[in-house]
């Protein structure tokens, strides 16, 4: 992977894999960058600024907007509720 750039952060490195093996299965590669002792002290990463999701320059566009979908499906997202309200109504 050549041409890194972050494209989103998150609290946790938790939260960054997750949003890695979303975009793994779009057949996207990434990383997660956290300054958390390896894993081994997770509370760091609240110190240090959050676990980033790295990405190929390349694959920005499209991984940002896979990203976006996957949130609006999370449950207890507002804009989810809301979607899920107009189609009932």
């Amino acid at each position: 992977m050549s041409d890194l750039i972050c494209i989103k952060k998150y609290e946790t490195r938790a939260e960054a894999e997750l949003a890695g093996e979303v975009l793994a299965a779009a057949g996207i590669e990434s990383l997660v960058g956290a300054d958390d002792c390896a894993g081994w002290l997770p509370p760091l990463t609240l110190v240090t600024g959050g676990a980033r999701l790295l990405v190929n320059k390349d694959d920005e566009l499209r991984a940002c907007k896979i990203l976006e979908e996957f949130d609006r499906k999370l449950p207890g997202n507002d804009s989810s509720a809301n979607a899920q309200k107009s189609e009932t109504d």
